[in-house]
């Protein structure tokens, strides 16, 4: 095994690649880039753009001022106190973000998705894994194959979008909120106030105080909960 530390000016853009080694950054100024094919990237502190993949290894990001970017093949994903837009993509992963300025794209193939405290336009996708978010501003399209959605929204100004085909999705918006609503599960809970449009044994379709921001939560085998927080 062999390892090397490198002294560089704190200001200063960087580009490292690494075959087998953890790569680990802490306060610089500047565009980073780093790639390794097997092994952890960890970097904290860095003021401009930063661009982490890895091919076998988790990567965790914790206060970056810029657009951020974070591709892992088979390993987890944490990012935190971001400011600017995020990308986050694992084949085989966790992926948590929170308290993220910009809007964020998270996407796995086989895991859960946990966003936290994020305002922008926002996307979440799995194949197999659970989404849950909680204090989010903006708008979400969020999708999995096989597993729930559930979470909450500080203030939703931007389109709600949020499907699975096999789990239950329960979410919680702003009292009074005006909403273009279109439901479609096997059971669904909510209180329709001020409701204009259709109800069936397993849709509704319609306007709530109003209408407004469009609302369309979707699941082939499970329940649907809108609630008012």
């Amino acid at each position: 095994h062999v390892s090397r530390q490198m002294m560089v000016p704190k200001k200063a853009d960087c580009n490292l690649k690494t075959s087998d080694g953890v790569i680990e950054l802490t306060g610089f100024a500047g565009d980073q880039k780093f790639k390794t094919s097997d092994a952890d990237i960890a970097v904290e502190n860095v003021n401009g753009e930063f661009s982490g993949k890895t091919s076998d290894g988790n990567i965790t990001a914790l206060n970056i001022n810029g657009p951020t970017s974070l591709v892992t093949s088979d390993g987890d994903i944490k990012a935190s106190k971001i400011h600017g837009e995020a990308s986050f993509k694992t084949s085989d992963g966790k992926i948590t973000a929170n308290e993220i300025v910009g809007n964020v794209s998270a996407v796995t193939s086989d895991g859960n998705i946990v966003m936290e405290n994020i305002d922008g336009t926002h996307n979440a996708r799995t194949s197999d894994g659970n989404i849950d978010f909680e204090g989010l501003s903006g708008g979400l399209t969020a999708q999995t194959s096989d597993g729930d959605i559930h979470g909450n929204f500080e203030h939703l100004h931007k389109k709600l979008y949020l499907k699975t085909s096999d789990g239950n999705i329960s979410v919680g918006v702003p009292a009074g909120l005006g909403m273009d609503v279109k439901l479609k599960g096997e059971d669904i809970h909510t209180r329709l106030r001020d409701f204009s449009g259709n109800t069936g044994d397993h849709s509704v379709e319609g306007t709530i105080s109003g209408g407004g921001v469009e609302v369309e939560l979707i699941t082939s085998d499970g329940d649907i909960d809108l609630n008012y927080n």
